[in-house]
This record gives C-alpha cells, sequence and structure tokens, in this order.
C-alpha cells in the first residue's frame, strides 16, 4: 500500500482521532521514509476498540504472543491489524493530519530488535531524523 492507498483506507474506518495511531511500516510511509507498507497496522485504545466493536466492521483475535505484549487482531475483509493498548502507551506525532507512531520509537524497537531485516529501516529512519534537524 502506498501512502493515497494507506490513508484511504484509514479514512474508510472513521476511527475516533486520539485514540489509535498508524504504527509501523504505515507510519513511515505516511512520513515518506518508504513508499510502501504490506498492510496497515494501528495500534488503538480500548475506546478505540469499543468503537470497532459497535461499528460493525468484523475483526478475529490473531495473537497475543508476540514481542509486544498487547492483544493483536485483523480486520477480516481488510488488510490491516491493530494492537489493542492503553491510551498512554501510544506515543505518536500528527503527520498530514494523521495519528503516526513517534519515529523514535520504531527506531529503538528496530535496534534493540536487530534484525537483518531491520537494518535499512534503520539506516533510513536515521536519515530522515538528520534531515529534519537541518
Amino acid at each position: 500500500m502506498n501512502k493515497i492507498e494507506l490513508i484511504s483506507l484509514v479514512d474508510s474506518l472513521n476511527l475516533p482521532m486520539g485514540e489509535y495511531s498508524i504504527c509501523s511500516t504505515g507510519s513511515l510511509v505516511i512520513r515518506e521514509i518508504y513508499d510502501k507498507a504490506g498492510d496497515l497496522d494501528l495500534q488503538v485504545t480500548e475506546e478505540c476498540f469499543e468503537y470497532i466493536k459497535k461499528s460493525g466492521l468484523d475483526y478475529y483475535f490473531k495473537d497475543n504472543e508476540h514481542q509486544f505484549n498487547h492483544p493483536l487482531y485483523a480486520f477480516t475483509n481488510i488488510d490491516a491489524e491493530f494492537f489493542v493498548m492503553p491510551k498512554e502507551e501510544i506515543l505518536f506525532d500528527y503527520v498530514d493530519g494523521y495519528p503516526c507512531q513517534d519515529v523514535n520509537v520504531i527506531l529503538d524497537f528496530k535496534k534493540q530488535r536487530n534484525l537483518p531485516k531491520d537494518q535499512e529501516p534503520i539506516a533510513r529512519i536515521e536519515e530522515y531524523l538528520k534531515s529534519k534537524q537541518r
């Protein structure tokens, strides 16, 4: 998904502002650090999760055994997943009007995990941060 497709998908979900953030690679796509993301990953508050339950959006429980220690759900007919988290743990900045996970949180996570697949994102994020300081 490119930036336009991600934004369109986020808009279609009509989630309550301030109760979610676009995370992971989607956040990097919105910032134009990457051109595409494989899917949309979101962090949502309990309040947002209640909204999803009442909205009629189909979803299912996916995983609870992963590195983030929060329940992971996926939408049934939409290429998107979401973690349900306490609001105070969702750290984000508004980028082009959309709440995107704090890029430093993504960088710290990738550096800590330090897998071979993390090396390119680390370099791109560091370059992005340097360009913002100029």
